[in-house]
């Protein structure tokens, strides 16, 4: 398959957490020129924390977007230069109190390729343990749960951990588990 030719790349303003670019690029299959939109955000990690016992330390959260409270792994956007794996640690810590030495890198994907730059980060935190009180960003209000294997199962059955990123790291938990 061929690459596809960029003509001209227009940002359409930047926002807080993206930026809204046009690009027109021309189709090798036809030549012909086609607009595209999409947003170039940070990358961003989640963390799958399990406790000693086997336990999953969760977060409750309200998404503005769906308007909504998802069920989540502690996780957020890379900050400029830092390392992803650092970002795990920073944002199990400031989103749940929980902390850990042993972080497993799991996988990378692309969450939103048709429209979105970003890339998110999937560790594993092991042996996580309650260290101190929650750090909330201003624009965050959440709730840490602990839940074993068998409710994390049951949410994602009944159509309760619906947020697909979510689902797709503990289900990259669970399959990939065994090279880690």
């Amino acid at each position: 398959m061929h690459k596809w030719k960029t003509k001209e790349v227009t940002s359409l303003g930047k926002f807080k957490i993206f930026e809204i670019f046009k690009e027109i690029v021309e189709n090798p299959r036809n030549n012909q020129e086609i607009d595209f939109y999409y947003l170039k955000l940070s990358d961003w990690t989640v963390v799958v924390p399990v406790t000693d016992d086997n336990r999953f330390v969760m977060i409750k959260q309200f998404r503005i977007g769906a308007k909504k409270v998802f069920y989540e792994f502690p996780g957020g956007l890379i900050d400029k230069d830092e390392k992803p794996v650092n970002a795990a640690k920073r944002e199990l810590l400031e989103e749940t109190g929980y902390i850990s030495d042993n972080f497993q890198y799991i996988t990378e994907v692309y969450p939103l390729p048709a429209f979105q730059t970003s890339k998110c980060f999937i560790y594993l935190a092991k042996n996580v343990k309650y260290h101190k009180k929650v750090s909330l960003d201003p624009g965050e209000q959440i709730e840490t749960v602990v839940l074993d294997y068998n409710e994390i199962t049951d949410l994602i059955i009944n159509n309760q951990l619906d947020n697909s990123i979510m689902m797709l790291a503990f289900l990259s938990y669970k399959f990939m588990n065994k090279k880690i």
